[in-house]
């Protein structure tokens, strides 16, 4: 073959190797980090419903789900690490770049909105605003991962437009059916149909 034949083959190769992995979905999302999720989520709400007797007890409630999310937060990015490891890909490629550069905005606005209205009356907005902020993050991140992922983030985004109808005392049993429930029934579904 003669070398300049050879070259354009190679160049060829190599543009559809990179645009291949472009379009790869994330495939290190964890279905059994989404199952422990949703368990730390469904142990927060029932400690956090121990602390409800008035709506100036929801700020006390709303901590006590900050700390079950950086909880969540990393047995969902532990359970990632393993299941890239086990599919032996790295968990930072290409679509798990554009996945986090996806969600991080999102729950950036969420925090941000979070610390705005905490000491206001508004903080009674928050609950909605974690589900709209953590749905639209999923829901758009989700283009780069599997199915199922795409499919939580839409039902998020509606939980949070229902959520700001709803009354303080019912925020903590609705935060628990919400996280807990999607991440369980989302991640079981993934795991199922996508392994680990």
């Amino acid at each position: 073959m003669p070398l300049e034949l050879q070259r354009e083959a190679e160049g060829n190769l190599r543009y559809i190797r990179r645009a291949m992995e472009r379009a790869e979905q994330v495939s290190a999302v964890s279905g059994l980090g989404g199952i422990g999720m949703g368990g730390v989520a469904v142990a927060g709400a029932s400690y956090a419903a121990t602390v409800w007797r008035s709506e100036d007890d929801l700020r006390q409630q709303l901590l006590i789900w900050l700390i079950t999310a950086m909880f969540a937060i990393t047995i969902g990015l532990v359970a990632a690490y393993f299941k890239s490891k086990f599919l032996e890909r790295t968990l930072i490629n290409d679509p798990a770049r554009r996945f986090a550069l996806c969600l991080a905005p999102n729950l950036l606005a969420g925090v941000l909105l979070t610390g705005a209205l905490w000491g206001t009356p508004q903080h009674t907005l928050i609950p909605a605003i974690w589900m709209l902020a953590y749905g639209c993050g999923v829901l758009s991140a989700g283009t780069y991962a599997v199915r199922p992922v795409m499919l939580m983030g839409g039902c998020f985004v509606i939980a949070g437009v229902v959520a700001l109808g709803l009354e303080p005392e019912w925020f903590n049993v609705y935060l628990g059916v919400v996280f807990g429930g999607l991440h369980i029934i989302f991640g079981w579904w993934v795991y199922r149909r996508y392994g680990g």
